[in-house]
């Protein structure tokens, strides 16, 4: 079984109550790939101590250090004053460990991360430089976070367009949704998951607007637009 359908498979046993069945599926894939934050949290689930579930979470939070659930959950367990009761058991998780499920399935069945976890968390930085278009120019926006597994899958694919649009009437902008300096870029285009692709022109139109992963050739209108004299 693939990396991915198994972790979508863990995912299915934990929300539906069955960790013992999840947990072999999630060991494999981390035997696999130690860096697999998802499985990391999703043993979390299915281990039996508080203390095991914080090293769950700290393993993830080292191979996803922004991930937004991760640094949440483990605060949570840290916190002296939360009482035991509060915490999901193994057979029945519980609120934001329930909402985190349904998310965690969503982003492997769709390749797409819900809006609501767009927690800024980093540090605040410069404004982002925006280019001024003229006419005939184009700006290709790609919002993205570090912690997003299907943002990181198109990496090769936007790096491959940055170098084909060089100096062309394309201009690329990366948005890290994590940044408050670009909350206004996320309200205008109403980016509610990542990644997130939209090409806008001089006049401020949307011409193309592309959600989640997917192959190189989706971005094909704009290499022809960045090949035009």
């Amino acid at each position: 079984m693939a990396s991915k359908d198994a972790l979508e498979q863990a995912y299915l046993w934990l929300k539906a109550g069955y960790p013992d069945r999840a947990r072999p599926l999630l060991t494999q894939i981390l035997q696999q790939n130690p860096q697999q934050a998802e499985a990391w949290i999703g043993l979390s689930f299915c281990v039996e101590s508080l203390q095991e579930r914080k090293e769950c979470l700290q393993h993830a939070l080292h191979a996803a250090p922004q991930h937004p659930y991760a640094r949440a959950a483990l605060a949570r367990l840290e916190t002296p004053s939360k009482p035991l009761s509060s915490l999901p058991t193994k057979q029945q998780p519980e609120g934001m460990w329930m909402v985190y499920l349904s998310l965690a399935l969503m982003v492997l069945c769709l390749g797409t991360v819900a809006g609501f976890v767009f927690v800024n968390e980093k540090p605040a930085s410069a404004p982002l430089e925006m280019p001024t278009l003229q006419a005939g120019e184009y700006l290709f926006l790609d919002f993205y976070a570090d912690w997003c597994s299907p943002c990181q899958t198109m990496v090769p694919v936007v790096e491959a367009l940055e170098k084909e649009c060089h100096g062309s009437r394309v201009h690329i902008v990366k948005v890290d949704v994590d940044l408050k300096s670009t909350n206004h870029l996320q309200r205008e285009f109403n980016v509610n998951s990542i990644p997130r692709y939209v090409l806008v022109d001089s006049t401020g139109a949307v011409q193309y607007d592309w959600v989640g992963s997917g192959p190189a050739s989706r971005f094909n209108p704009v290499l022809a637009l960045c090949r035009q004299k």
